[in-house]
């Protein structure tokens, strides 16, 4: 079957690979050994020899008898490997030597002490003194071939040779156990493949022996049932969650239509409770006009006032909310000293927080703090906060603001010995429409919009506003960031402001 040659060549090639990686191994380590056991071998057959011409050169030497020395030189000829053999005097003169055919001429000088063997290129070299009775009487000598890349070419060939045959016996004999082998394992891989192509879970595939492959049949058609009915369970989840999706979308959609519905909602809401205000407003400012004798009459002068005040701030508040919703607001931005906003802001809430009691603390430092802001929104800002700061805060309470400078930032801390603020409602509070639940909060009224409103401005100036508190009872502060003006941004926008 063609479409099964490819495992069938990887699973040989797998088991030559195999094989032939085995092969290389014992190889390499035959070949180390027998460099090394040709290096001793040529080693030691060269000491023997030099033991012997050494022995043989103690009497030659004691009694100067250089002709009985020539002799046993000569008998090296005997030896092929052995190339140059030198006797030297205790002097290092030479005494007697032997060349054989083609060798360099012998050394006519003893060089250097050095004794022991070593290897030059293909010689070998060994040096050794020649003592009779216990003194040294002159040196020997020998130089020999040392031919290993010879022998490692000749032993390589041989290697190769070996593996090669070993290589092909061993895919004569594989061939047709793989096949036999693979026989079982074709006809379950064409069951997948027609499984795959077709996406039909529900054939089997006979078992034809209770081997491994049998358990493996077994397992696959198990497999094959159990891929069938979760297949089964997902379609019918999918639709499931398509219906779901397609739920959630128009929910999606309804939610979104409400929330637009919403802000115009409050910006109608807004503007059609600005309208009735106007006449009133005028309506108090004419009876502050008139000199009410009747004292109840001034009261109700006065309540009406403080009324319209507090109706007209929450009616902006909405106005801005549905700015801000809406994308529509825009900032006036200048060069100013956020000291300047602060104290609009302490002026205008300064009746309220006189009328309930609460002692005020203002810190300023005495150099002006610039920042790049809108100054109208920045006092709005600090006017929402500090009257959050007096609402909050049972009569007589003590409030405390303070402007600062830390590195590039300005900051504004205020803080109140008010109700404090529950640990788990600590991220809650710059919600919309979110109060704090106490009875301090259900009766200073409001519509939960004021530090929504402080986040939205703070964020489009590039700041940040956090509350802290120490639980409930224990007071609270909001600590405004805003980033400080360059020196050089100050120095580009000093001749706008100007002109």
């Amino acid at each position: 079957m063609r479409r099964y040659t490819t495992l069938q060549r990887r699973l040989t090639a797998v088991v030559l690979l195999t094989v032939a990686f085995a092969l290389a191994l014992s190889a390499a380590a035959l070949l180390v050994y027998e460099v090394y056991n040709y290096r001793e071998r040529a080693v030691s057959e060269l000491a023997t020899q030099a033991d012997l011409l050494a022995f043989t050169s103690e009497t030659a030497l004691a009694f100067d008898d250089q002709k009985a020395m020539e002799q046993n030189l000569a008998l090296l000829r005997l030896q092929p490997e052995v190339r140059t053999a030198v006797v030297y005097r205790s002097d290092g003169r030479v005494f007697a030597s032997f060349s054989a055919d083609g060798a360099a001429p012998a050394p006519q000088a003893a060089s250097g002490t050095w004794v022991g063997h070593r290897i030059t290129g293909n010689r070998l070299e060994l040096s050794r003194p020649i003592v009779h009775n216990a003194e040294p009487v002159g040196r020997l000598f020998m130089q020999s071939r040392y031919d290993v890349a010879a022998r490692v070419g000749d032993y390589m060939t041989i290697l190769a040779v070996t593996m090669l045959v070993s290589l092909l016996l061993a895919a004569l004999v594989f061939d047709p156990l793989q096949r036999k082998v693979m026989q079982p394992v074709h006809a379950l891989s064409s069951a997948a493949k027609d499984v795959v192509e077709r996406g039909e879970y529900r054939i089997t595939v006979a078992k034809t022996s209770d081997d491994e492959l049998g358990l493996m049949v077994d397992a696959f058609n198990t497999m094959l049932g159990e891929v069938a009915r979760r297949t089964d369970e997902l379609e019918e989840a999918n639709k499931r969650l398509s219906l779901q999706i397609e739920q959630t979308e128009q929910a999606q959609a309804q939610l979104r239509l409400a929330d637009r519905r919403k802000d115009d909602f409050l910006a109608t809401l807004a503007h059609e409770l600005r309208n009735p205000m106007a006449p009133i407003s005028n309506a108090v400012a004419v009876l502050k006009l008139k000199k009410l004798a009747d004292p109840q009459l001034v009261w109700i002068r006065e309540v009406i006032e403080r009324q319209v005040r507090h109706l007209a701030r929450l009616v902006d508040d909405l106005l801005d909310v549905a700015r801000i919703t809406r994308g529509k607001i825009e900032l006036r931005l200048a060069r100013i000293d956020l000291a300047v906003a602060l104290r609009t802001a302490l002026e205008s809430t300064q009746p309220a927080i006189d009328q309930l009691g609460h002692k005020l603390t203002v810190h300023l430092p005495p150099d002006p703090v610039w920042v790049m802001g809108d100054m109208t929104r920045l006092s709005q800002i600090v006017t929402n906060l500090i009257n959050n700061a007096s609402k909050y805060t049972p009569p007589p309470g003590t409030l405390e603001v303070e402007l600062l400078q830390q590195g590039a930032q300005a900051v504004i801390h205020v803080r109140d010995s008010g109700v404090g603020i529950a640990a788990e409602q600590l991220d809650e509070v710059f919600g919309m429409f979110t109060q704090l639940e106490s009875p301090l909060s259900r009766t200073a009224g409001g519509l939960g919009i004021g530090l929504a409103l402080v986040r939205a401005l703070v964020d489009l100036h590039g700041g940040t506003i956090h509350a802290s508190s120490g639980g409930v009872g224990q007071g609270s502060c909001f600590t405004l960031r805003l980033p400080l003006e360059s020196a050089a941004a100050a120095a580009l926008d000093a001749p706008r402001l100007q002109a």
